[in-house]
């Protein structure tokens, strides 16, 4: 995951003390395209980004508290509207079940990726 500054600055202000950094918690959920975006430059970027918008359709208003690599495995935090309601195709329980599935997916495919990159790094 990359660490470096590419953005000014979230367009919503964070909480005092608050460091805008790749892995630190936040809580706006209007700066969730900010922080996807801070992982542009990762070669799995197109996961997490397809993961982000996927999520954003089925629970809008959803918070990314946190997304960080650690031992070389993805973990995406984040909270579900507390108002979530019934979208019409699904109720509130199917959807919070593809939310799981949707990161499930993407913890996999990343953790899949890294494995193979260190595979091939030490052969």
């Amino acid at each position: 995951m990359t660490d470096k500054l590419t953005h000014d600055g979230p367009p919503a202000e964070e909480p005092e003390g608050y460091s805008a950094e790749p892995g630190f918690v936040k809580s706006r959920p209007e700066n969730n395209d900010y922080y996807i975006e801070r992982f542009a430059d990762d070669p799995w970027y197109p996961v997490l980004k397809h993961t982000h918008e996927s999520i954003e359709r089925l629970a809008p208003g959803y918070n990314i508290v946190q997304i960080k690599a650690k031992f070389g495995e993805l973990r995406y935090y984040y909270d579900l509207p507390n108002d979530l309601a019934s979208n019409g195709e699904e109720n509130v329980e199917r959807i919070t079940a593809r939310v799981r599935e949707l990161i499930r997916y993407a913890e996999a495919w990343v953790d899949g990726f890294e494995y193979a990159r260190r595979q091939k790094e030490n052969s």
